[in-house]
């Protein structure tokens, strides 16, 4: 590995790009598995979400973390696998690639030509030594500094900034730091001749270059690093506004919106200031059904305090959104109550990857109970929808009943709750990291990228 100069600063504000937002399992995805079902993908996902909630906690309470990484990254096995990718192009000239889209990384990196060890991917490795913009970063530079998960240089004039990202599944990304250029579409107003918009580069991007990475299974070519870190994608680029919305259709291109081409809507909800750069709900009152609140649940358990248990955050790399015990149970008896109230009883005797499910004659009857997360500093609740709040489960064989569950999880003992993305679908999220506020609005037409 060659860890083995360049200049940065933080780009103009008055920019605004798109990026499309593509779920793996979309046919037009490099990554697309013809082979995968619904229930292999539901299972994979569940596992995601499950894994990256649990790396949460230990995150927040400072658990099972190596010292040596300078800014852990709270995912492990499947991050790789993530819900949904960002199509973009790097290099000059330009190589189109992808990476998972990610709010709990703080660096982007891809694999690169060269390295001593790669997992395979579907598409083409990065080859720095065909772009004229690549520029290694050395020790001791401002970009070095700015970087995340940089090792310690022992300052060597002439030493390559490295970088190492390790997962608890024993994976793990090791490589350069430097510099080059990224391109997006443009969604201002400069248009080419024939009225389409024109691509926008942003130049001297910091960014990871992998000589030596491991995956379990191997899928994306890296992170697009989206958390509010000073060297993920929207800090270097100086936004103070970014925003994404994905279609329930998976087949659907969704779109992440950077600048002022992001939609943000008021009212907004506060976000905590964090150590890990990550986006903690600070005013959470609890959770509704019907518009009555679940009691039982203890007062810290969506309340963030640095250092502490507990916190409630949102993540576009957890699928299904995950509370601990002592916020799921009080959450499943109330729903239960409700719908028994209503002569809906729960199925029991049919394989269930979620804890609770029912026959689907009760699905469109219209009388599914509300749920809300509710916040003391908005007149606005986030009211899932029923797509959203439940999922239809595909049959094993087809003398199976079909039936639908509560799409969320049990964390169990794991003290954070996760926001997941199918609790986002067709919701327009609006994050100004300015005033470290939240918006949310549904949009049954989400923003195709085109």
């Amino acid at each position: 590995m060659s860890c083995v100069s360049s200049s940065s600063s933080v780009i103009s504000k008055d920019i605004s790009f798109t990026a499309p937002l593509i779920h793996r399992s979309s046919p037009e995805s490099p990554f697309y598995n013809p082979n995968a079902t619904q229930l292999d993908i539901i299972k994979a996902s569940l596992r995601i979400s499950s894994t990256r909630a649990k790396a949460f906690s230990n995150l927040k309470t400072n658990k099972n973390i190596s010292g040596s990484i300078k800014f852990p990254v709270p995912t492990f096995e499947q991050l790789i696998k993530n819900e949904y990718v960002i199509r973009y192009r790097i290099g000059s000239p330009p190589m189109e690639t992808y990476g998972a889209a990610d709010t709990a990384s703080s660096l982007t990196w891809l694999q690169c030509v060269g390295c001593e060890e790669c997992y395979l991917q579907p598409i083409d490795l990065f080859d720095p030594s065909t772009s004229s913009t690549y520029n290694p970063v050395l020790c001791g530079s401002d970009e070095c500094n700015k970087a995340a998960y940089t090792d310690e240089c022992s300052g060597a004039p002439q030493e390559q900034c490295c970088y190492s990202t390790e997962y608890e599944d024993e994976a793990y990304s090791y490589g350069d730091i430097a510099t080059e250029t990224f391109t997006f579409p443009d969604t201002g107003s400069t248009t080419s001749n024939n009225g389409n918009n024109l691509d926008i580069s942003h130049k001297n991007i910091i960014f990871g270059c992998g000589f030596k990475n491991k995956d379990v299974d191997g899928s994306s070519p890296g992170i697009v690093g989206l958390s509010n870190h000073r060297s993920s994608l929207v800090g270097q680029l100086g936004l103070t506004l970014f925003s994404y919305c994905v279609p329930a259709d998976i087949n659907i291109h969704g779109q992440m919106r950077f600048g002022s081409a992001a939609i943000i809507s008021r009212p907004t909800t506060k976000l905590a200031p964090n150590e890990e750069s990550l986006y903690y709900f600070q005013n959470v009152d609890g959770l509704y059904v019907d518009g009555e609140k679940v009691e039982g649940i203890p007062d810290d358990v969506f309340k963030f305090v640095e250092g502490e248990p507990g916190g409630f955050l949102i993540d576009t790399g957890t699928t299904y959104t995950q509370f601990p015990s002592t916020a799921f149970d009080p959450l499943m008896e109330k729903l239960k109550e409700k719908m028994q109230s209503r002569g809906m009883e729960p199925i029991k005797d049919v394989p269930k990857f979620f804890e609770l499910c029912y026959d689907m004659k009760y699905r469109y009857t219209g009388y599914l109970p509300t749920i809300e997360i509710r916040f003391t500093d908005s007149i606005m609740p986030l009211m899932l929808s029923n797509d959203n709040a439940w999922l239809v489960m595909p049959s094993f064989s087809s003398g199976d009943p079909q039936y639908f569950c509560l799409a969320m999880d049990d964390g169990e003992d794991d003290d954070t709750s996760v926001l997941g993305m199918h609790q986002m679908r067709d919701l327009n999220v609006g994050i100004d990291l300015q005033l470290l506020q939240v918006s949310f609005f549904y949009n049954t037409n989400c923003p195709q990228y085109q």
